[in-house]
């Protein structure tokens, strides 16, 4: 896969990943699974979230 699609596809599953995490249905757990996401990143995430 080139470069340019490896950002797409991460861009995109950060943005599933603040909207998951706005929604407040499901674990930091189980978002990070579910999109191949390293936890400390949906924590983060988590974080820059409660912050705005």
């Amino acid at each position: 896969m080139s470069k340019i699609m490896e950002q797409l596809l991460n861009e995109e599953k950060i943005e599933a990943a603040k909207r998951m995490l706005e929604r407040g249905k499901m674990t930091k757990e189980e978002i990070a699974e579910d999109l191949d996401l390293p936890l400390s990143v949906v924590e983060r995430l988590e974080n820059d979230l409660q912050l705005a």
